[in-house]
């Protein structure tokens, strides 16, 4: 496997090479992805810390920083400032405001079950749809 892929890199024919060693061409590729998922090549971590966000800075926020913020929004009470109208907005949307006015990039699940754990979901009214029914003939 591993002569193979140094005669590839001189620029030996790769169908020439399995035909010379006699291996198939299944066999070749099965056995590169077993040999370059088994860990001889390192990833890097790329998780992120729970309990943290990102600034558009490149700072990290604490998710209590982010829920104070929303606190302060649902507690406007001064309907002329305009933040007293942000608190009407869904998830996606406060998204998109924390990261234009805080600079905050917060994903909108996050924020839902920030809202929830505090308590600030509003309630939603079902709307059911019903059939008119048509002007029957007698």
């Amino acid at each position: 496997m591993l002569i193979s892929l140094k005669y590839k890199r001189i620029g030996v024919c790769q169908r020439y090479l399995l035909e010379y060693f006699g291996i198939s061409s299944s066999t070749f590729y099965i056995t590169r992805q077993t040999f370059f998922s088994n860990g001889w090549i390192k990833k890097k971590d790329k998780k992120r810390c729970k309990g943290y966000s990102m600034k558009t800075t490149g700072e990290t926020i604490s998710d209590e920083e982010i829920e104070k913020i929303l606190v302060s929004i649902y507690e406007n009470e001064n309907c002329n400032e305009p933040e007293y109208y942000i608190k009407a907005l869904g998830d996606k949307k406060l998204s998109k405001v924390l990261r234009k006015r805080y600079g905050i990039i917060v994903n909108h699940k996050k924020i839902y079950k920030m809202r929830k754990e505090l308590g600030l979901l509003r309630k939603y009214k079902k709307t059911h749809k019903t059939c008119k029914e048509k002007n029957k003939e007698p």
